[in-house]
């Protein structure tokens, strides 16, 4: 009884063996080859199909779940551009993501989207973009041009809009409160950049990153009360100076010409301001000594 009891464990370690093997081939394999036998190697052949099958049950698993938790998402840009009396911005959407927050389908009718839903969009960007000055009142929002572009993947929506500041409030400070899209696609995120500003010396060429927004994060700080008129004065003169050998030369004779003016006009002042020097001559007085009588 016991030889058969042997064959049977025997036979059942080896049906075990193939099954490992087959699902876990590289490193059963391996041992298989090192002195195991032929019955090992045989129990790997024949188990290998379903190894095969369950590894890839297994990962059609896994590439399913992600694709459902996540997908593809191209994101949005905001590019800000100070000017004297507001700032304009532009918003570039891409449509597949503007369709899930604007809850209409744009992509499958891209030929007649901003006449069908023109005005609707416009309503949808203004809701979901407030500029806030520091006391706490809101800038007024115009959207004064909506364009498409065809051109390259992704398709977007190119808004031009332009915000001014309530009276009294500063130009240069406010809380950018926005959730275009975002309010609805949670792994969506928009980059908020200053394209013009001439004070910080900031041009398009190379535009300042000011923030991101996403689901959760729906404003951003805008502060650009650092800089000054002669900064972007200077910034665009050794732009010049470094690309333009004889504007250098040019800038530092404007120099002392300007240093030398600026000493004449300052000699001048003081001789003018400077008290008259009055000269007096003193003469001796003649007297006439007359004889007493």
């Amino acid at each position: 009884m016991r030889p058969k009891r042997n064959q049977k464990s025997k036979a059942r370690r080896v049906r075990i063996a193939g099954f490992l093997a087959g699902t876990f081939a590289p490193v059963i394999r391996c041992a298989a080859n090192r002195g195991r036998g032929g019955r090992l190697e045989a129990a790997t052949r024949n188990a290998k199909p379903f190894g095969r099958k369950f590894w890839l049950g297994v990962l059609l698993v896994v590439v399913s779940g992600t694709s459902l938790l996540a997908h593809n998402s191209p994101n949005s840009a905001v590019m800000l551009d100070f000017q004297r009396d507001g700032v304009a911005a532009e918003l570039i959407l891409p449509l597949v993501e503007l369709e899930l927050g604007f809850k209409q389908e744009l992509v499958g009718s891209r030929t007649q989207i901003l006449a069908q839903h023109g005005p609707a969009l416009k309503e949808y960007l203004l809701a979901h973009l407030n500029p806030v000055a520091p006391d706490g009142r809101r800038w007024s929002v115009e959207i004064r041009r909506l364009e498409l572009q065809f051109k390259e993947q992704p398709f977007d929506l190119v808004a031009r809009v332009w915000m001014r500041p309530p009276p009294g409030a500063p130009l240069r400070k406010f809380t950018f409160d926005y959730s275009v899209i975002t309010h609805e696609v949670m792994n969506h995120a928009a980059f908020i950049s200053v394209r013009r500003d001439w004070n910080t010396a900031v041009f398009p060429d190379r535009p300042e990153p000011a923030g991101m927004i996403q689901f959760t994060i729906m404003q951003v700080e805008i502060d650009r009360t650092h800089g000054s008129w002669w900064r972007g004065f200077g910034s665009v003169l050794k732009a010049k100076a470094g690309r333009f050998p004889w504007v250098s030369a040019a800038l530092a004779a404007l120099t002392l010409a300007a240093v030398g003016w600026q000493w004449m006009v300052v000699a001048r002042i003081r001789r003018q301001a400077a008290p008259p020097q009055t000269t007096s001559a003193s003469f001796p007085l003649r007297t006439q000594n007359h004889p007493a009588p």
